[in-house]
């Protein structure tokens, strides 16, 4: 039985006091939905999804689940972490600042952002790094416990900034990369759909209707159905 089946089959509620019961249903290994959490052993995730399907929810929680040492990753405290957007700027909008990020997601007290050292520190000492896709020479010589990559389907060295990341994710038992994207047919994307040892979620906008605006669903596939942005 996974961490959702039992939280489905009430064992929250069965094993905890009712307060403890409130705090344990916030958590992600709770809320998400069953393709949103990956609790076996994987080296590279790459999560494909429509937009607004919660690609870049996955990885906030998936980062504050590792520097916090939450079921089902490892930890506690793996650091340092390299977040890896299309841009500076992206990295630091969307994966820490963004409505889904980083900052927003976490339930405990909140990472600090030194936007000068581009570093995203925790209390416990745990520290991200970001890096973007127009500079993989700022991936030499830098090591990680775990990365995070956003948008790699956009990312314009995609290829140099992905194999200058391998090299550098060799720390700790287990190093582990996620990568999240709008699915795209680049040199990059094709390369890890090839790969059997990279562990594949595809997920659609509609399976997150509930966190959309409404009706944007439905709106969205009434006036794009069919065409490329509509299969995005």
């Amino acid at each position: 039985m996974n961490l959702q089946q039992e939280e489905q089959s009430g064992w929250p509620q069965k094993n905890l006091n009712p307060k403890e019961a409130v705090w344990a249903g916030r958590e992600w290994m709770f809320k998400g939905r069953l393709n949103q959490i990956r609790d076996e052993p994987w080296r590279t995730w790459l999560v494909m999804g429509g937009r607004g399907s919660g690609k870049t929810r996955i990885g906030a929680e998936w980062v504050n689940g590792f520097v916090n040492g939450l079921a089902p990753f490892n930890g506690p405290n793996v650091s340092p972490i390299a977040l890896v957007g299309e841009t500076i700027a992206d990295a630091r909008d969307v994966m820490i600042e963004g409505p889904a990020g980083i900052k927003k997601s976490i339930r405990s007290k909140k990472p600090r952002f030194y936007a000068s050292k581009r570093q995203l520190v925790w209390d416990n000492g745990a520290v991200a790094h970001l890096f973007s896709s127009e500079d993989p020479e700022s991936l030499r010589g830098p090591q990680f416990a775990a990365a995070w990559c956003d948008e790699i389907g956009k990312w314009k060295n995609a290829v140099d900034t992905w194999d200058m990341l391998q090299v550098g994710l060799r720390l700790g038992d287990c190093p582990r990369l996620l990568a999240t994207t709008t699915p795209r047919p680049t040199a990059l994307m094709k390369r890890l759909l090839a790969d059997g040892s990279v562990v594949r979620t595809i997920m659609k906008t509609s399976e997150n209707d509930a966190n959309l605006a409404p009706g944007f669903v439905k709106t969205i596939s009434g006036q794009y159905g069919g065409t490329h942005l509509g299969r995005q």
